[in-house]
């Protein structure tokens, strides 16, 4: 019977350090975003334009109001309404 403990603890411990060291490094990374989010007044959902577009059963292409922002292309989050 083979015993893999100390390789199973060694892995362990190197999958550890190294979650340690993919934390610090992003950390940076996900500050920004967050920062980016906040100021961001501009719908993710139809990049801005207020509109989504679609294809209909005979293959027309059809434009939909957004629903995320309701066609106004802003952004409606909880930091967007502090400033407005």
């Amino acid at each position: 019977m083979s015993n893999y403990l100390s390789t199973i603890k060694s892995l362990r411990n190197e999958i550890c350090k190294r979650t340690e060291i993919f934390n610090k490094e992003i950390k940076p990374l996900n500050d920004a975003l967050e920062s980016l989010i906040k100021i961001n007044t501009t719908c993710e959902y139809c990049e801005g334009t207020g509109n989504l577009y679609t294809y209909d059963n005979a293959g027309q292409k059809e434009q939909i109001s957004c629903n995320n922002c309701g066609g106004s292309g802003y952004l409606q989050n909880e930091y967007n309404l502090e400033r407005n």
